[in-house]
């Protein structure tokens, strides 16, 4: 080996190490950073024959020219990134699934005065008129009762409309993001695209690309291909809606809370996964759903009385009169009937005319609550239904969330074992590139005597 050669050797080392130094301080100032994975120089040894020449020791022993950087490489284990995108999307579904379905459960039932609680007043009420039947004071407790019940479910059934209002809001919001991250990340793919073709891979923007899928896979599910022919991609529910540097995005139709991919009228199905998902699916399933069950019960409320009552005769001998508004059957809108309301004593208890102490009429009220007026179900059992059906999708909502959260930690951890940056192991390979530095600078001294020597000569 010529002394020239040392000489070429020393420089090439302490460029590697030089890069590796840059590199050690770039991962330790960015220890704490958010979405930043660790770098690393990757070196391979030099050969003579790697320049076209070949040159040979006395003991034929070939000999090289020292080491070279092949690549900067960005540590990140793809495979775990997949996992954990798809099981932070089935975490915020759930969770997001949790919190509105315990909302929708508090106004429901809102532990003191209950529709149930309620409902057992007003039936008791008439069990209480029955038994006095031309007592004012009955009387006057079944319209206090009737109106408290009426007044509840106008309640509850408004409640519900503002929080579906709150949620639609929430749900456009969280849309405009979920377009927001598309169009950033289409960007990147630009910037990553152009960096890689000139041979400069722009670490920067690959670590906010994968930080933004992250985010973009607590509103949807995600699906990434990183490796493929078309360069980096993201599909939704099966449908492609990043493709290079172009994106679909979510197109959400207010009036009908219905979302389609652009223009392609290909729907979002809720069960992609994902906070976006959930709210869609708890609005059309959940807070619907218990509208509609509401509606039934007010409906059937209104019904079955009013049947039973217009067949009554009040004190005055007058018949056919309705108890609750006839033309107001929904839980938003059921209320008593104005006769009801401005007298109670158009409240009719007997079954036959002038016969004031009869009380058949108001017994036979007060025995609907034992009947089935909803299918097989008394309105009491169709309440506590409903009740029980939300409280246990709230539970198995919060055991999804909590079992999707330790599968996700346990994903993070393995990620983080793979792309984040250990001070201390930085700190070792900072005091083994001092040593390198220090062992390259005696060569580069040692070829320097040796050479001196040879020209003293």
């Amino acid at each position: 080996m010529s002394l020239r050669n040392l000489y070429e050797i020393s420089r090439r080392s302490f460029r590697v190490i030089d890069s590796r130094m840059n590199v050690a301080g770039q991962n330790v100032a960015n220890a704490n950073s958010a979405g930043y994975a660790r770098r690393r120089v990757i070196s391979s040894a030099d050969s003579n024959s790697t320049l076209g020449l070949q040159t040979r020791s006395m003991l034929n022993t070939p000999t090289g020219t020292g080491v070279s950087i092949s690549t900067y490489d960005r540590l990140r284990d793809q495979l775990l990134s997949a996992a954990a995108n798809r099981t932070n999307g089935s975490m915020e579904y759930a969770g997001e699934e949790h919190r509105v379905l315990s909302t929708v459960e508090s106004i429901l039932d809102p532990g003191d005065s209950g529709i149930n609680d309620l409902l057992s007043d007003f039936w008791n009420a008439w069990s209480d008129l029955a038994n006095n039947p031309t007592e004012a004071g009955m009387r006057a407790a079944v319209l206090s009762k009737a109106n408290n019940l009426a007044g509840t479910l106008n309640g509850v059934s408004k409640q519900l409309d503002r929080y579906q209002e709150d949620l639609s809001l929430e749900l456009r919001s969280s849309v405009d993001k979920a377009n927001s991250i598309l169009e950033r990340l289409a960007q990147l793919n630009n910037v990553i695209a152009r960096s890689e073709n000139q041979n400069q891979p722009n670490f920067a923007a690959a670590d906010e690309r994968d930080d933004l899928v992250r985010q973009l896979s607590s509103l949807v599910g995600v699906e990434v291909q990183s490796n493929h022919s078309d360069g980096f991609r993201i599909a939704i529910g099966g449908v492609f809606v990043l493709e290079g540097d172009h994106f679909t995005p979510l197109n959400l139709d207010e009036s009908t809370l219905t979302i389609q991919f652009g223009n392609t009228g290909t729907p979002f199905k809720p069960e992609t996964g994902g906070s976006i998902g959930a709210k869609l699916s708890t609005i059309n399933d959940s807070v619907n759903g218990a509208r509609a069950r509401l509606d039934q019960i007010a409906s059937a409320l209104v019904t079955e009385v009013n049947a039973i009552h217009a067949t009554g005769y009040v004190l005055n001998g007058v018949t056919g009169l309705d108890f609750f508004d006839p033309s107001a059957t929904s839980a938003a809108s059921i209320k008593v009937s104005a006769a009801i309301a401005n007298d109670v004593d158009s409240i009719a208890a007997s079954g036959y005319v002038d016969t004031p102490g009869d009380s058949s009429i108001a017994a036979a009220i007060s025995e609907l609550q034992h009947k089935g007026l909803i299918g097989s179900r008394t309105l009491g059992q169709e309440v506590t239904d409903m009740l029980a059906e939300v409280g246990s999708r709230v539970k198995a909502a919060e055991a999804d969330a909590s079992g999707h959260a330790a599968v996700l930690a346990n994903l993070d951890a393995m990620e983080a074992g793979v792309s984040a940056v250990s001070v201390e192991d930085e700190m070792t390979a900072i005091i083994e590139l001092q040593q390198a530095y220090a062992a390259t600078a005696r060569v580069l001294q040692s070829a320097e005597e040796m050479m001196n020597t040879l020209l003293a000569l």
